[in-house]
């Protein structure tokens, strides 16, 4: 009787601390960092919302990030669009979608902006090397 009783509590303390730790990871923030990387010393001018949010408009310095945190939601997916304008062009990218990126950027989405692409730093290693993914722009 008292092995089961253990067992039983050991059980549901198992339980409890999953359920949890995946509240935590569901309902958490995950940081998105913009750096720009143009060449030329030319400024990135970024515009990031989602549904419900709009981040507003922001420039970027040459080599420097904008960073933002996007709030995963257990209940509807989380997405963050952003707009791109440089050399009088303008570009957008989807750079959080809770349900394609939670795997990829798990605490982190690390992007660097190009003048032809924008590439995505993935939050594991591969080959003792960050693995990225990069982007064409898509156009309006």
């Amino acid at each position: 009787m008292y092995k089961f009783a253990l067992a039983f509590v050991l059980a549901v303390t198992l339980l409890v601390e999953f359920r949890e730790s995946s509240a935590d990871y569901i309902n958490g923030k995950v940081l998105v960092t913009i750096n720009n990387t143009l060449s030329n010393n030319k400024k990135l001018i970024v515009h990031c919302k989602n549904k419900d949010d709009d981040l507003g408009t922001v420039d970027i310095a040459p080599r420097h990030a904008y960073q933002f945190y996007a709030n995963k939601s257990s209940r509807e997916n989380t997405s963050y669009n952003c707009d791109f304008t440089f050399d009088n062009k303008l570009h957008w990218f989807h750079v959080y979608d809770q349900n394609i990126d939670s795997s990829f950027c798990r605490k982190v989405c690390y992007y660097e902006a190009d003048e032809n692409r924008i590439c995505r730093y993935l939050s594991f290693m591969k080959n003792d090397m960050r693995y990225r993914q990069c982007f064409k722009w898509n156009r309006y």
